[in-house]
């Protein structure tokens, strides 16, 4: 019988409840199958209910000390399912471990927006700068995931995740199913035009419009329909009046850390918000520096010096 390596992570949640964003069930099942036949149970950690992860899910956030389930509930009823794209298997890796966390990497902006929705909404102690998010195959033992690093067996695999569990933190187990859109999930900017969605937000019409006409052009990389991308991207300007300059922002930064993704300790990359903010005092680029000198910068801010 494998690790609860699920009850773990509700457990291990920075001291608070953990939101999961729970993988459907036809790519849930692919994903545990695979796990059975190719990681062996030798490789497997297995201690402290650190195993294979029978329940395939990408964490929203852990670490939600709301005491009002409430104010949760309002939070998730109005999120709307996410599209979310598998990449290559890689690892976290901490020196003060003696295991490798084996795990998928996961692009989603939506998701990335949503994560940022939840810690301007709740109270919630994150001790990590960055989101990173990532969907979870097991625990093994120090050095295998090296075995396993760089695989594409799930790579550019696309699903939309329309639940959302809430566990852990002293709340009953609660399972969301987010609400969809007649035309397009999600449906936040229904009933609102440009003019009611500035004003929502504070802002002048002018704001919005400009937005909008970047979102259009951005929603179109995903869908032919003209119309069908207006209705995407005034659902996400209902939610933030500057998403597509956030949006350009995340991407900037993801493209900044890239050499820094499979070669860095995982407590290093944690910390590349920090080596990112050193940078622009000088206008350096993460991507412009050797693992070394990343390293070096990184262990000098954390000791102050």
């Amino acid at each position: 019988m494998r690790p609860n390596t699920f009850a773990f992570e509700v457990e291990a949640g920075n001291g608070g409840a953990i939101i999961m964003m729970m993988v459907p069930d036809e790519m849930a099942k692919e994903v545990v199958s695979w796990s059975d036949e190719n990681i062996p149970d030798e490789a497997v950690y297995g201690k402290d209910g650190k195993g294979k992860d029978n329940s395939p899910h990408i964490t929203l956030q852990n670490g939600i000390l709301t005491g009002d389930v409430k104010e949760i509930d309002s939070l998730m009823g109005n999120c709307s399912p996410v599209e979310v794209e598998f990449g290559p298997i890689s690892i976290f890796r901490r020196e003060d471990r003696d295991y490798d966390v084996l795990k998928v990497d996961i692009v989603s902006d939506p998701l990335m927006l949503l994560n940022q929705h939840v810690k301007q909404s709740l109270e919630v102690n994150d001790p990590f700068p960055e989101y990173i998010p990532h969907m979870t195959l097991a625990y093994v033992k120090r050095g295998e995931g090296d075995k396993f690093k760089g695989m594409d067996v799930f790579d550019g695999k696309k699903v939309v995740i329309d639940k959302a569990l809430l566990a852990g933190g002293g709340f009953q187990d609660k399972m969301y199913e987010l609400p969809k859109g007649e035309k397009v999930p999600g449906g936040k900017s229904e009933g609102m035009d440009v003019d009611q969605i500035a004003s929502a937000h504070g802002v002048e019409r002018s704001v919005i419009e400009e937005q909008l006409k970047k979102g259009i052009q951005v929603e179109l990389e995903h869908t032919e329909d003209t119309e069908v991308a207006r209705e995407i991207a005034l659902d996400h300007l209902a939610e933030f009046s500057d998403y597509y300059d956030r949006l350009e922002k995340m991407e900037a930064k993801a493209s900044s850390r890239e050499p820094l993704k499979e070669q860095l300790d995982y407590g290093f990359l944690m910390q590349a918000q920090d080596l990112e903010d050193y940078l622009l005092t000088s206008g350096r680029s993460v991507k412009d520096l050797t693992i070394e000198e990343a390293e070096k910068i990184l262990r000098d801010l954390k000791t102050g010096q």
